[in-house]
């Protein structure tokens, strides 16, 4: 198993070294640049739209490491990728489109919602959780409970992890850590159906996420939302897929708490929203990062501290997930 996981996670990052300042360089010429507005906190243009970059990492390892372990007989393929692919293209040309040409929220919306739809028919489902009332006994929910719930879950954490990409290295930082720790759980339950897929996958993640890192704290690069909103697609994704439900029968709590620090940052954003009567999607400086840089942390310290504020619910849940497993 170490080797797939060594393909996948070094893959995904030597691919991204070089194709991030590769797309720098295209984003400059086709004027892909994030132009500094009054809730923005860099100072001048910047090369956008890096997701891109990520997203060919992510895929390219992810498919060497599958095709390396099918090859050899050590996992029979799953279907479900192929329809996660799908949604995760469609979340990324839509994203890259308005990188370049902003478009209405509605747009992305239905994009979004027809991405997570996929997902679910692809077998990322929310459909059994942990009987509070009985230990060891599951609840299997119908389709038209488990549908709602997970579509809500993907499109939710799409957005939220687009909403946190707000400083240098925080989006891709915080992903790589919630995704080490996705994948460390998947490796806990190796064998059952799924877990494959989902400890390549979580390695191929954490590796682009890494190889993006080297270029955006140099400030040379951002994501845009065609990284930001791909990375929390994905992500949520892989929390519900196949035999990673293991984890979710365990509570859902348990990956639910992995992600709390990007659930905090979105709720708290929707609530304060709501209270001043504004759009839900209307960009403002309620953030958490914005938060710390307004209470005079540095643009780096407030990434450190936010790094360690998900490193330690992320480390709780991997505690609790051996403990109960």
């Amino acid at each position: 198993m170490l080797i797939p996981v060594a393909i996948a996670g070094a893959g995904a990052l030597a691919v991204a070294l070089v194709l991030t300042p590769a797309w720098e360089r295209v984003a400059r010429r086709i004027g892909a640049l994030a132009v500094p507005g009054p809730r923005d906190v860099h100072q001048t243009p910047t090369p956008t739209g890096g997701g891109v970059a990520m997203f060919a990492a992510f895929w390219l390892a992810l498919g060497l490491a599958a095709w390396w372990t099918v090859s050899r007989g050590l996992w029979q393929p799953n279907t479900g990728l192929v329809w996660v692919a799908l949604g995760a293209t469609l979340i990324l040309l839509v994203s890259a489109w308005d990188d370049l040409r902003p478009l209405p929220a509605g747009p992305r919306l239905a994009v979004q919602f027809l991405a997570a739809c996929l997902a679910f028919h692809g077998g990322a489902r929310i459909d059994v959780l942990t009987d509070p009332l009985g230990p060891g006994q599951y609840i299997y929910l119908q389709w038209w409970v488990s549908a709602p719930l997970t579509i809500l879950w993907i499109v939710g954490m799409t957005n939220a992890v687009n909403w946190i990409d707000g400083l240098d290295g925080l989006a891709a930082g915080v992903t790589a850590i919630v995704g080490a720790t996705l994948t460390a759980m998947a490796l806990l339950t190796l064998g059952t159906a799924g877990s494959h897929l989902v400890v390549l996958a979580g390695a191929a993640l954490v590796g682009s996420c890494l190889g993006f890192l080297r270029y955006n704290f140099q400030h040379r690069i951002f994501m845009g939302d065609a990284g930001a909103m791909f990375l929390g697609y994905v992500l949520a994704a892989l929390s519900v897929l196949g035999g990673f439900k293991t984890a979710t029968a365990i509570g859902f709590g348990i990956p639910v708490l992995a992600f709390s620090p990007i659930l905090y940052d979105c709720g708290r954003t929707v609530w304060s929203r709501l209270r001043r009567r504004v759009a839900v999607h209307q960009a403002d400086r309620s953030h958490w990062h914005h938060r710390l840089l307004d209470r005079g942390l540095s643009k780096q310290e407030a990434v450190v501290r936010i790094y360690l504020w998900t490193a330690v619910p992320c480390g709780a849940a991997l505690v609790l997930f051996l403990l109960l497993r």
